[in-house]
């Protein structure tokens, strides 16, 4: 007995001897082979997986240290796997340009897996293509509390619904919602099954329900044909992608720019005599462009993606590239966190944790500096630039700046604000950590 325990201790021992052998052997290599220094972590092979897990923004945020640097500096290790983290905004403009850092793999195999299309689908999404209803109440059987002169509701929920329930309707048409009427919260719960049967169901008998929906949903299954792939399961899934990141984004987008309004002294005000002329005498839109391109509106509506985006950009490493003197291995991932380039202070000001309406707008006195727009960079950067980009930007500034013109959103009595949720994983827009009570109501002239 004793002679086998024995053995099993100078296994464990010498098992465990070999994996550290192996993790500084590759620490060395990184060294001599100049990639980002790694942080420094305690399990091998295992790495930086559990924080990286559970505090993510944590990770972020060490890997610019004291002092900002324009550097990607450090590397990360998950489970065996080398990720470099890129921060600085002048690496990550050259992360996006880069040829050898390739995004195309992560789009086909990531929903590929997540949505069951076939190995066939998924290369015919790598075709590369070179041309270019609700009511203020509707609250699909939720009950809101009315009370003299408006409504009493959760904001976030409000929102997601309303404005969740108008893209939806405007993109796939009123049939979409009637196949499963509980669409939007499948969506919020994740079930993937629901979606994709839901859009398969509308695909399969197109003729008669897609008859209104917007031009390029009826675009996509001809354009997919002519790349091989007719397979209805295999459209509708490509099909759903765009109508969930049309979700993911423009519904908390909406969320935290009417909440910052709400909650920010003579904002809304200042707002609303700034877009008047975009209304007539009977409170309608007579200029959408206008409306979207307000000055103020805009430069509330880039501050609230520059404080509430968690977004990612990610890369893997097709051939070894050297990045501010670095070498990013073939075969690792780079990621570049939006939020550490949000929150640099060298390009925002000394003001950048506070949430500035007009920073876009200001004129640099006494320290301050005027935000450049071209750096809130919530949707992506090169190959992965997202092209919704200009369709969510008006929708959001259109709801948003019609709401605030023809109703005062007050915060309930008691109503704790939230803040974002920073470690959840997100596409883009950081969801809040619990949602709030505010008050909605008619504005009278």
């Amino acid at each position: 007995m004793s002679t086998t325990v024995d053995a099993w201790v100078t296994i464990l021992v010498v098992g465990i001897g070999a994996i550290f052998a192996l993790h500084h052997r590759r620490n060395a290599l990184g060294q001599a082979l100049n990639e980002p220094p790694i942080l420094s972590y305690l399990i091998p092979f295992v790495g930086h997986a559990l924080w990286y897990r559970r505090r993510s923004i944590e990770v972020y945020n060490a890997t610019r240290g004291p002092i900002t640097e324009p550097i990607a500096k450090f590397s990360l290790t998950l489970m065996g796997q080398r990720i470099y983290i890129v921060t600085a905004s002048k690496d990550v403009s050259v992360v996006y340009l880069s040829k050898s850092l390739l995004f195309t793999l992560l789009v086909l195999y990531g929903p590929g897996s997540m949505f069951d299309i076939s190995k066939d689908g998924r290369d015919m999404i790598a075709y590369d293509y070179d041309g270019p209803h609700s009511s203020l109440t509707y609250q699909r059987g939720r009950q809101n509390q009315c009370i003299p002169r408006g409504m009493k509701v959760l904001l976030h929920d409000w929102a997601r619904t309303i404005l969740g329930t108008a893209s939806t309707i405007v993109m796939m048409g009123p049939p979409i919602l009637e196949e499963e009427p509980n669409l939007l919260d499948y969506n919020w719960q994740f079930n993937a099954d629901v979606w994709t049967s839901s859009f398969e169901r509308v695909y399969r008998d197109s003729k008669t329900k897609q008859k209104d929906v917007i031009w390029w949903v009826e675009a996509l299954p001809r354009m997919m044909a002519e790349a091989g792939t007719t397979a209805a399961h295999d459209i509708s899934a490509g099909t759903f992608t765009i109508w969930n990141a049309l979700q993911a984004n423009s519904n908390p987008a909406s969320f935290w720019l009417l909440l910052q309004i709400a909650t920010f002294p003579g904002l809304a005000d200042r707002i609303r005599k700034s877009i008047t002329t975009t209304f007539d005498s009977n409170e309608k839109v007579v200029d959408v462009e206008l409306l979207v391109n307000d000055p103020l509106l805009r430069s509330t509506f880039n501050e609230t993606l520059r404080t509430f985006s968690s977004s990612m950009c990610t890369r893997l490493v097709m051939e070894d590239t050297i990045i501010s003197d670095y070498n990013f291995r073939k075969g690792a991932a780079v990621k570049c966190p939006i939020r550490p380039q949000h929150w640099d202070a060298d390009i925002w000001g000394p003001d950048v944790e506070e949430f500035v309406p007009d920073r876009s707008i200001r004129e640099p006195a006494n320290g301050l500096i005027r935000g450049d727009a071209k750096l809130v960079r919530p949707f992506g950067g090169g190959v992965s630039l997202c092209p919704g980009r200009f369709f969510a930007s008006y929708e959001v500034l259109s709801f948003v700046g019609a709401l605030l013109f023809k109703y005062d959103i007050k915060l309930a009595e008691g109503a704790n604000v939230p803040r974002p949720d920073l470690n959840a994983p997100t596409l883009g827009i950081s969801s809040p950590l619990n949602d709030v009570e505010v008050i909605i109501i008619k504005r009278f002239k």
